[in-house]
């Protein structure tokens, strides 16, 4: 099915499989609205446009994940006075 009629059709066929395991319904179609209309000359652009998109949602994802950590271990991890800081968990 040709959602984009450009190369991000192949970009999304290819990388669905993994976009489905990382977003949500909703946040997968958010994301593909960001390259409807979009017309490059070359598949380069196309690639470089899809990349900088997806660091953006997964950085926001990221963000948004982040703002439910411990704000006891935030503080420890910022704090400057603290030379040593060993971090281990389940990234």
């Amino acid at each position: 099915m040709s959602l984009f009629n450009n190369y991000f059709d192949n970009i999304f066929e290819t990388s669905d499989k993994n976009l489905t395991k990382l977003f949500s319904n909703s946040e997968l179609n958010l994301f593909k609205k960001n390259f409807k209309n979009k017309d490059f000359k070359n598949n380069k652009d196309y690639i470089d446009f899809f990349i900088n998109e997806y660091c953006k949602i997964i950085k926001k994802k990221h963000q948004l994940e982040y703002k439910k950590s411990d704000k006891k271990l935030n503080n420890f991890i910022n704090e400057e006075s603290s030379n040593i800081k060993i971090i281990w968990g389940d990234c």
